[in-house]
C-alpha cells in the first residue's frame, strides 16, 4: 500500500486552511499540534510526516457549523491534507 507523506510546507497549508474556515463562520479556535507534525513544524526533526495530529479547542457554540461535532472537525481535517 502507497503511503502519502505530507511536508511542513503542506501542513502550514492546512493548518491556516482551518483558521480560514474557523474565520468566516466567526469562529475563534486553537490549534494544537502534536506528534510528528509537531516535530517537523518546531524542530525540523523530519522532512515529512504521515499524518496531521491536532487538538481544536474553541468557545462552545453550537448554533456554528464548525464546532457542532469532532466528527465534522476531523472529516474536515482529513480533507484538507488530501
Amino acid at each position: 500500500m502507497l503511503m502519502d507523506f505530507i511536508s511542513k510546507p503542506e501542513i502550514i497549508q492546512a493548518l491556516k486552511r482551518l483558521g480560514q474556515l474557523a474565520e468566516s463562520y466567526d469562529e475563534q479556535i486553537e490549534l494544537v499540534t502534536i506528534g510528528g507534525a509537531l516535530m517537523l513544524l518546531a524542530y525540523d526533526a523530519r522532512p515529512t510526516t504521515k499524518d496531521i495530529d491536532v487538538l481544536i479547542t474553541m468557545p462552545d457554540n453550537t448554533s456554528s457549523p464548525i464546532s457542532q461535532t469532532s466528527c465534522q472537525r476531523t472529516k474536515l481535517a482529513r480533507r484538507l491534507v488530501k
